[in-house]
């Protein structure tokens, strides 16, 4: 059922009061018109004294993470040995397969939520790890006090990345964009110093250039910018990422978006082994 359903997006609703029939119980519904390029369903409503339709958007469900079992099946147990890696955003979205992936290979993360510390608990009590909240909004020298020594830094923080507008360029998002790309991963590399190895997930965006993305594009350059600066001080490993499917990318329109453990366990064993 996909209009009304759970995970679809009311767009409108016509309703006549009619004469009701006698043993006319019950609403009936009919599908009028269905177009999967737009996920849009139309129906028509009848019975119980009401007469209309509804008209409403197919959204897709939360995306699930890989299972542990899952991420186990293409790495080593003992590939990532020895590493401890804080994952900065791990609770859910590419952080989570990438702690997963690191746990897989045998090594120690830590994972942080900025809000659900439901999905936190969840992706800590599968891997079995430290989780711990940071919000990248905030200072991050007193919100990664007390760590471990690491060996490797995962950067996924980031706000929601498509939003709805005014046409032209929006200033006060880039500047939001900018304080979760640039900003507060530069007072991460303050806080925690020249770990050995930091992975900062940049997007392919930044050659193709989508309309109405320039805010987000060039917070992500600006990005890369800061780690090609901090590169002669600790290893910065720049992966320009492709549409994946994650919460983030869960849109309406029928878009392609590649798998998120396919695409990131090349990435996470090459970073984890430099």
């Amino acid at each position: 059922m996909v209009n009304p359903g759970l995970n679809s997006i009311l767009s409108m609703v016509e309703v006549d009061l009619v004469e009701q029939s006698p043993g006319d119980g019950g609403i009936g519904f009919n599908v009028e018109r269905a177009d999967e390029r737009f996920s849009i369903v139309v129906l028509k409503v009848a019975g119980s004294g009401i007469a209309g339709r509804t008209i409403a958007f197919e959204r897709k469900p939360p995306v699930v993470g890989p299972s542990m079992e899952a991420a186990a099946a293409g790495i080593s147990p003992t590939e990532f040995a020895g590493s401890s890696a804080l994952i900065l955003g791990g609770s859910r979205g590419l952080g989570e397969v990438a702690a997963k992936l690191v746990a897989a290979g045998g090594g120690r993360p830590i994972i942080t939520y900025a809000v659900g510390r439901e999905d936190a608990e969840r992706v800590a009590g599968e891997i079995g790890c430290q989780f711990r909240h940071f919000d990248a909004t905030n200072p991050a020298s007193s919100q990664l006090s007390d760590l471990p020594s690491l060996t490797h830094v995962y950067y996924f923080a980031s706000p929601q990345i498509f939003v709805q507008k005014g046409p032209g360029f929006d200033v006060e998002l880039h500047r939001r964009f900018l304080r979760f790309y640039v900003d507060a991963f530069h007072e991460v590399y303050r806080a925690l110093g020249p770990v050995p190895a930091y992975f900062y997930p940049s997007t392919i965006a930044v050659e193709t250039r989508p309309q109405g993305m320039a805010e987000y594009v060039m917070a992500k350059t600006a990005g890369e910018i800061l780690c090609a600066e901090l590169a002669s001080e600790a290893k910065m490993r720049v992966e320009r990422l492709p549409r994946i499917l994650t919460d983030q990318t869960a849109v309406v329109a029928r878009v392609h978006n590649a798998d998120a453990l396919e695409t990131m366990t090349p990435l996470i064993r090459a970073f984890q082994a430099s």
